[in-house]
């Protein structure tokens, strides 16, 4: 069990001594109560700010008692926190070979134990749990693995959380059935990283049927995790702690994003797989019927498909489609929009596709959703994520256009307007779905109490100098930014009334409900706030 290491101690000063049961223990002699008062106290300097004086401690603790493993770890932790990484790493690795050199020869990893619960113990397995860190730090998982496998045998109660890790190494070794392994012998365990990595194992090695028994009991356990995999956006919450972490809370939810969110990402169809799982399963026949007949959904298929057939070059200008493709292309729509304006004996002619907003508004969902590929004197073209939306379920595929609108566009886009200022404020979007899922469905609700509610709350503000028009002006942002993109998804019923302007009327909103159609969208939308 011995290798070489740098630190030289007396051979009675560090001992391994026999329990029984093949449990052995670390032993200290020489470490009297008051030298581990004086470590104590280093660590109390450390937190309350002392570095310098802390470091000092450890370092006279370690030169006059070179087997302290714990003082030798902690000053690696100090060393780590103060930009001296290398150094520490050097020292974990020097103390780690003088726990393992003292080993007794016939010691036998696997079958004989270190327990966690002799406390003295701990230093050891602390310290080689921070080497192993070190290595998967550098990129070197298979020593890492190395090192976990060794401490989980030597302490199979795993006290210090070493089975996650076990289980990110061989995600990033790409040894799925090694992941079934750990999750196996800790059966029922329920640990983020084993619950969720059980489930993504399952689905790396094809077995689908295990995978979905496997996530539906995941999502029981642990729902917010699985919703934070779904999301288009990981925001950090907005209350962490950074000494614990909430079971089943946001905060345990986004670390599992950090930290095992790529293995997921590069695993094709797994974040889809879950994303599927999540939607409802039993959508009343109208809701699935409504999302078949979508005009802006098929309009969607339209557009991708014709991208797909046909060659599509960018303007060198900006990109957009060319005015002969807008006009083929709309001309397959649902409803075709009129390209071209008569007044008396004068037509205007199309002039760019940003003047057809139902094309436009498409462009803008398709290129923002990562569905096309769209640049400057370029051929359109239609992405694999492109190519995936148009086989996905129309229902799934309604739903993943409204959460691209509504968190990945700048929504301004629909109100292009200079007194709107630059910028929305940064909790318009959360505001506005928790204010939509809060109304009863199918029932009327006055819109400018609903839009003043809302710039109220979030402080949506015209900026021009001229403030005359101020009110009427955010009444009609949240009018086009917000109802009437929710009309076109068919998410709201809108109600409009005349009002005398000059010889004419003027129509202007009165009033929405939010349709059992719509209820299902924000419902959607809300899985990945």
């Amino acid at each position: 069990m011995s290798e070489h290491t740098g630190i030289l101690c007396p051979e009675d000063s560090l001992i391994v001594t026999y329990v029984d049961d093949r449990k052995w223990t670390f032993e200290y002699p020489r470490l009297e109560w008051e030298i581990l008062e004086l470590f104590h106290a280093a660590i109390d300097d450390w937190h309350a700010g002392e570095v310098v004086l802390a470091e000092e401690t450890y370092r006279q603790l370690v030169a006059d008692y070179p087997e302290f493993i714990d003082a030798h770890h902690h000053l690696a932790l100090l060393l780590s926190e103060t930009g001296r990484e290398q150094k520490a790493f050097q020292l974990w690795q020097e103390v780690v070979a003088l726990g393992l050199e003292r080993l007794p020869q016939d010691f036998e990893m696997g079958r004989d134990l270190l327990p966690w619960l002799i406390l003295e113990n701990r230093p050891f397995l602390r310290a080689y749990h921070a080497l192993g860190l070190g290595y998967l730090e550098r990129g070197e998982a298979e020593k890492s693995l190395d090192i976990f496998n060794n401490i989980l045998a030597m302490n199979p109660g795993d006290n210090q959380g070493i089975r996650a890790l076990v289980v990110d190494c061989n995600l990033r070794l790409n040894r799925p059935a090694d992941v079934l392994e750990i999750c196996s012998r800790y059966h029922g365990d329920g640990m983020e990283q084993l619950v969720y990595g059980r489930v993504l194992a399952l689905y790396q090695l094809g077995r689908k049927a295990e995978a979905e028994a496997a996530l539906s009991d995941a999502v029981q356990l642990l729902p917010l995790v699985a919703q934070e995999l779904v999301k288009n956006l990981h925001r950090k919450p907005h209350k962490l702690h950074p000494d614990y972490v909430t079971y089943g809370g946001a905060d345990q939810a986004y670390y599992y994003w950090i930290e095992q969110g790529q293995y997921w990402e590069n695993t094709p169809g797994a974040i889809e797989f879950v994303r599927l799982h999540l939607g409802p399963r039993d959508h009343a026949p109208e809701v699935v019927r409504q999302a078949q007949e979508l005009p802006l959904r098929q309009d969607m298929v339209t557009l991708l498909t014709f991208v797909r057939d046909n060659k599509v070059v960018g303007t060198q200008s900006t990109g957009n489609m060319p005015l002969k493709a807008v006009r083929e292309v709309t001309a397959r729509f649902v409803n075709p929009p009129q390209l071209d304006t008569t007044i008396g004996d004068h037509t205007y002619r199309l002039r760019s596709e940003e003047d057809v907003w139902p094309l436009y508004f498409l462009h803008i969902l398709a290129e923002v959703g990562d569905l096309l590929a769209i640049a400057r004197a370029r051929r359109w073209r239609l992405t694999p994520v492109g190519e995936r939306f148009l086989d996905e379920d129309p229902l799934l595929q309604v739903k993943f256009l409204l959460v691209v609108w509504w968190y990945q566009v700048n929504w301004l886009v629909a109100y292009p307007f200079q007194g709107m200022g630059e910028a929305l404020p940064p909790d318009l979007e959360e505001a506005t779905l928790a204010r939509l899922r809060a109304l009863p469905v199918a029932t009327r609700v006055p819109f400018e109490e609903f839009a003043d509610g809302l710039i109220e709350e979030t402080g949506l503000t015209w900026t021009a100098p001229d403030s005359t028009y101020a009110t009427m002006s955010l009444r009609g942002s949240v009018e086009r930014m917000i109802i009437h993109i929710l009309g076109t998804f068919g998410a709201v019923e809108r109600e409009y009334r005349a009002e005398p302007l000059g010889k004419g009327t003027l129509r202007k909103l009165n009033a929405f409900e939010v349709t059992p159609f719509g209820k299902a969208l924000l419902d959607a939308v809300a899985t990945v706030s």
